[in-house]
């Protein structure tokens, strides 16, 4: 149904056209070598982020299981949200890289657009780590603490990437995503590898701690060696703006603390609150800390233009 409403709109409201006169066998086969690269990568994603219910129900059992699959939701939510955020870059990247052949200018979408990123992530998961165990046992209710470590573990993990994620679609602008997708495929078979026995010793806990580490070992070690190498892309530039951030965090950080230690918060409204204060807090620091005066102005005409 979604698919025919997308095609009713194209068609009538866009007034789109297609033609399939003029395809060559040899462009069918660039297009098909194209696509079977992100299906592999799309593959490789589906199997590393559904690899340790599998585990954790085959040595386990379904309480881990279950306690897994809480943090997991939470997590699906945490990715989809920061993906998306990258994914309304795609036309831009692929004219700045394919059109105007600008590397430079792609380089700085994918720095601050990582900033952004990372700035929300950061907010993310530090407010799950302040907030994350009352949430849990309001949403899924009692005997789920477990499922809170998970959550933070795994959103860690899958943090690397979404904050680098326009990276992914500059790979594929320059046709250099197949490297990618082999890496990761070698990502899938050592999160099995790690994760079996860390399950058997921890449970789903271990599960979690396995994709991390394959995950940091793909996404973290080998990945910004490649973007600097191999797409041209500078990831010392890119890490000092990103740490330049940090500092920001600190005044959000320190009020989640005293929160944390005296605040006891029992029931939704007071949690809610206290979330919408503390992101406050936080957003604040990054305005007045982590933005220099002419972003400061940026931002405002950017409000003004919106009115």
């Amino acid at each position: 149904i979604t698919l025919a409403v997308f095609m009713i709109y194209c068609f009538f409201c866009l007034n789109m056209s297609f033609s399939f006169k003029h395809i060559t066998l040899k462009y069918a086969k660039k297009l098909a070598s194209f696509s079977v690269f992100v299906l592999i990568n799309q593959v490789n994603d589906l199997i590393n982020w559904s690899l340790d219910n599998v585990i954790i129900a085959r040595y386990c059992g379904t309480i881990e299981v279950a306690l897994y699959s809480v943090a997991a939701s939470i997590n699906i939510i945490y990715r989809t949200l920061l993906s998306s955020i990258a994914s309304l870059f795609i036309p831009q990247i692929n004219r700045v890289i394919v059109i105007e052949n600008d590397d430079r200018k792609a380089e700085r979408i994918f720095i601050n657009v990582g900033k952004f990123s990372f700035v929300l992530s950061a907010l993310i998961i530090s407010g799950f780590v302040f907030f994350g165990k009352e949430f849990i046992n309001i949403w899924a209710g009692s005997g789920y603490e477990k499922s809170y470590y998970i959550g933070i573990i795994i959103m860690t993990a899958a943090s690397m990437e979404l904050i680098q994620y326009t990276g992914i679609e500059i790979q594929k602008a320059k046709n250099m995503h197949q490297t990618r997708s082999i890496v990761y495929a070698l990502v899938s078979v050592t999160n099995i590898c790690i994760s079996i026995p860390l399950v058997n010793n921890y449970g789903s806990i271990g599960a979690a701690v396995g994709t991390a580490i394959s995950l940091f070992i793909g996404t973290w070690a080998f990945m910004n060696v490649y973007y600097h190498k191999k797409i041209g892309l500078n990831m010392i530039l890119y890490w000092k703006e990103l740490l330049r951030l940090v500092p920001a965090f600190l005044p959000g950080v320190l009020f989640g603390i005293i929160i944390k230690n005296y605040f006891v918060l029992q029931g939704l409204i007071p949690l809610l609150v206290a979330i919408i204060i503390y992101t406050a807090v936080f957003v604040c620091g990054i305005y007045f800390i982590g933005t220099t005066k002419s972003d400061r102005e940026r931002i405002l005409s950017m409000i003004k233009d919106r009115r």
